[in-house]
């Protein structure tokens, strides 16, 4: 299956790093920030933890499916219940918190 992580920040990061770690799946890395986008092309994605307590959540998810061309039955929505940050130099994404990561369709 390919799978497209748009949207390269500590969220994103640490999935993209993740399913990069399987070779069942093909994983593309779009980040609209050239910086970015750059280092993760040239020096691939770095992941640490540590324990603190963040929490973050997206619903990003719904307005892509209502996006042309692109349709609910493309997109995969999650809930994200566990934190992580991102260190820019050198970038380096970072488990900030454990937690629950659900991922289903939206239909």
């Amino acid at each position: 299956m390919a799978i497209a992580v748009i949207g390269c920040g500590s969220l994103g990061g640490v999935i993209a790093a993740r399913l990069l770690r399987t070779e069942e799946h093909r994983v593309f890395i779009i980040d609209f920030d050239r910086k970015i986008q750059n280092t993760v092309t040239e020096n691939g994605l770095v992941i640490r933890t540590r324990n603190k307590i963040t929490i973050q959540n997206g619903l990003v998810g719904l307005d892509l499916a209502h996006a042309d061309g692109i349709g609910m039955e493309r997109v995969i929505q999650s809930a994200v219940l566990w934190g992580a940050t991102t260190h820019q130099k050198p970038l380096c994404y970072e488990i900030t918190a454990p937690g629950t990561f659900v991922i289903g369709s939206l239909s």
